[in-house]
């Protein structure tokens, strides 16, 4: 009766064991599948036909940004105002992005695979601005998770 009692007890544990696994496997897919939605809902944004005017206009900043010097991008965005809007409204986009990813709220993996070419680019053509920008506006931290999700991107 012990034995039987014992391998009952053993044969149950086992059970409840694999049951245990099972539900955390799940769950881990639950979340990882609901990261996944998060960043893709950005890539839905970011697609929005809405949003196209502004892009057209932050990419034409980019492309002068690119043809110049550093100092070109900072003296064109410190005289005008609507070209400065736009380049913080869309580095503000990713700094959302970047903390969802950074908070593990948002798949790092999916926003790295759809963001990271056109990313660096733009980030190579802002940064000295934005080190600028922080400092005028005294805000050390603007846009510090974007740059710590471009540091992760660059090093992975």
């Amino acid at each position: 009766v012990e034995t039987v009692t014992l391998a009952a007890g053993v044969l149950s544990a086992f059970y409840v064991g694999r049951g245990l696994r099972q539900t955390v496997i799940q769950r881990d897919q639950g979340l990882k599948d609901g990261q996944i939605s998060v960043a893709c809902r950005f890539i839905e944004r970011w697609n929005n036909p809405q949003s196209m005017a502004v892009k057209q206009e932050f990419r034409e900043i980019i492309d002068s940004g690119r043809a110049h010097a550093a100092a070109y991008v900072e003296e064109l965005l410190d005289k005008d105002k609507a070209k400065r809007t736009t380049v913080v409204e869309i580095l503000n986009f990713f700094e959302e992005a970047a903390l969802s990813a950074n908070k593990n709220l948002a798949d790092d993996e999916t926003l790295k695979a759809f963001f990271r070419g056109m990313l660096n680019g733009y980030y190579a053509t802002l940064s000295p601005w934005i080190k600028t920008y922080r400092a005028s506006q005294a805000r050390p931290n603007m846009w510090i998770e974007l740059e710590r999700m471009h540091t992760r991107w660059e090093n992975s």
